[in-house]
Order: C-alpha cells, then structure tokens, then sequence
C-alpha cells in the first residue's frame, strides 16, 4: 500500500529528514547535485526490511510530495503532515502563476472531485505553463493520456530547473554586462577546476589554453549602453544543444557543432541587454552552472572550433 503526502511549501528538506529520523527512517539516497542548496530534489528512505519513502520537490513551484510504502497511513508513520484539499484549493486560485501551478501537480496527487473541477477550469489560463499542466493533469484523469513516464518527467524536471536558475542568473548578467569595475567579472572568472566540469575529453585541455588568452582582453568587452537595462536571458543544457528544439533555437548557432564537447547535464546561459520595448541589443553568451557558482567561457563555439571538426579534417 502506497500513501501520498502533497506537504507545505515551507517544509524544508532539513526539517523532514529530521523528523522522519525520528520516526525511525534512514537516507539512504538524494540528489547529488540540488540546484537549491540543501533542498534536493528527489530522495529515498528506508525504515527496515520493507517501508520506503520517496520524496520529490519542484523548485520553480515549491510543490514537495512524500511517498510512504507500507500499511500505516504516511502520516502514522512518518510524523508529518499534509496538506488539506483547501489549502490546494486556495493554490489554485492564486494570484501568483507559481502558486497555481503548485496547486494544479498537487491535485494529480489527490483525489478530490472538487479540485480537478478546479483544474480544469484552469485550462484556459492566461500563464502557459499552468494552462499546459491543468490540460496534461486533466487528461491524465480522464484517461486520453497516461501519466508522465520517466522521461517526461525528467524533461519536465529539467525545464523546472532552468526556470529557477533563469530567475536568480538575471541580476548577475546584468552585473557582468554593465559593471565597468571588473568587480562582477572577477565573480565569473573560470577556476582552475571549471574546465573539467564544463567541457569533456580533449575539450578541456583546448579550453584552458583559450581562455588563458581570451581572459587576458575580456575586461575590453563591448559594454551595453546605459539605457539598455532590460535583460533577456536563455538557458539551457548542454545536452540538448546538439539538436533543433525549443531551447537550443535561442542560443547561437555555433553551440550545434561543439555540443558534444560539453559535459551534457551542465545548464549554459546566453543573454541580451535591451532598451526596454525593444527586441535587439547587445548579445553575450557562454555563462554555465558549476554546481554551486557560475563560470563564463565567452563564444565557446569560436574558442573550441578546432576542436569541433570531425576527425578526418583535423
């Protein structure tokens, strides 16, 4: 027997492993790599032979699901508590598009009539993402789609994961792009150790020989003029740059012929600085996630085209 848990928004991971340490569960596995320090997104416990416990949390909505597998209702045997279909209720009416959509993936988790009423009137939501969700979870109910396997699930992990990082990146590429000090840039200045978390086999070696040079003469960038202060940032792993999709298309073409170079589970970053109304400005690419800081490799494609070419024409 399986028992859901949808829990409160503000139930950090710190707290829960404690109190599920004290209801007698042990951690036995989470993600390495949490793009929220201390707040993985994906868990497992184990208490004896036979009771797991799978944990999930979304960091773009904050929506946190506990899974216990055992007799006892989750509650009896973890020690903690969920929410009620009123609290979802009150998501799903919400002003804020994160709330709503938080309230729409709990709803899959709970069989409540009233909610997927709810639900599906969200299918003509104005926000594409929670319209999207409320007809994917509406029709997961009706059974015209079945759910999620793992690897839509992953996509939709992924694409979650960007959201977040694109929120918090905004103010450091505005920094970078307009910050005459050098001040910024010293924050994204590659480390000694970036090139082999970044780039992989011959790539990395090739990589740290350019950059040594390209550092030299990156404090005379091109800077933005002082009225473009609205920032269009794009994101993206590596993994799906080597191919034509709805992410891939926003970066610069030249990441196509140099995406297997690229460790493929790294997010990359590329971004405009425009006068507010406007659709073209300035363009600066090459930001990537390092697990716990940014590292900027300007036009990576231009600093590892040797490299890029195939093997009987190198």
């Amino acid at each position: 027997m399986r028992s859901t848990l949808v829990l409160e928004p503000t139930t950090a991971f710190g707290l829960l492993r404690d109190s599920l340490s004290s209801a007698g569960w042990r951690l036995v596995s989470q993600a390495a790599q949490p793009i929220l320090p201390g707040e993985p997104e994906h868990a497992i416990f184990e208490r004896g032979a036979d009771e797991r416990a799978f944990y999930t949390f979304n960091p773009v909505c904050t929506l946190r699901v506990l899974e216990v597998n055992g007799g006892a209702g989750a509650e009896v045997m973890t020690g903690v508590s969920g929410v009620r279909p009123d609290d979802v209720e009150g998501w799903l009416g919400a002003d804020d598009e994160r709330t709503r959509l938080r309230g729409v993936l709990a709803t899959r988790q709970m069989a409540e009539p009233q909610l997927m009423q709810r639900v599906r009137a969200l299918r003509g939501d104005p926000r594409p993402t929670v319209a999207a969700a409320a007809r994917r979870v509406s029709d997961e109910r009706n059974g015209t789609q079945p759910p999620p396997d793992a690897g839509s699930s992953a996509r939709v992990q992924a694409l979650a994961a960007i959201e977040l990082l694109k929120a918090q990146l905004t103010p450091l590429v505005a920094a970078v792009s307009h910050d005459r000090s050098g001040e910024a840039l010293s924050l994204v200045r590659p480390r000694e150790d970036d090139f082999a978390k970044a780039f992989v086999g011959g790539a990395v070696e090739a990589a740290r020989r350019a950059y040594a040079d390209i550092w030299k003469d990156v404090f005379d960038m091109r800077y933005p003029d002082a009225a473009q202060t609205t920032i269009s940032c794009e994101l993206s792993p590596a993994g799906m740059l080597a191919t034509d999709n709805e992410l891939s298309r926003r970066f610069p073409g030249g990441y196509r012929s140099i995406a297997h170079l690229l460790d493929p589970h790294r997010v990359w970053a590329c971004w405009k600085c425009l006068r507010p109304g406007a659709s073209a400005g300035m363009a600066y690419d090459g930001l990537v996630w390092l697990d716990d800081h940014w590292a900027w490799f300007p036009k990576p494609y231009r600093a590892l085209a040797p490299e890029a070419l195939p093997a009987d024409r190198e």
